[in-house]
């Protein structure tokens, strides 16, 4: 996703693998996704939403600054057999 939006926005075509040395070397970071069934564990995932979720809308708000993320049922689409 990072990939795609680099080339649109900006028209710069960058591997993979160097994408996270970028985003380090701006003070960015990257997650990779983590593999768990959403209904493991409700209580985790209630605070997530009522909790941590605001508090990085907030923070990215008072910073200027733009969340991106992508759902994993975008990957889990795309999956051949």
């Amino acid at each position: 996703m990072i990939q795609s939006l680099i080339l649109q926005h900006w028209g710069k075509e960058y591997a993979t693998k160097y994408i996270s040395e970028r985003l380090n070397g701006l003070g960015l970071s990257h997650k990779k996704m983590e593999l768990f069934s959403h209904r493991e564990d409700i209580a985790t995932r209630e605070k997530w939403k009522n909790e941590t979720w605001p508090k990085l809308v907030r923070k990215a708000q008072k910073e200027g600054a733009v969340i991106l993320y992508e759902d994993e049922s975008t990957l889990l689409c795309c999956r051949h057999p």
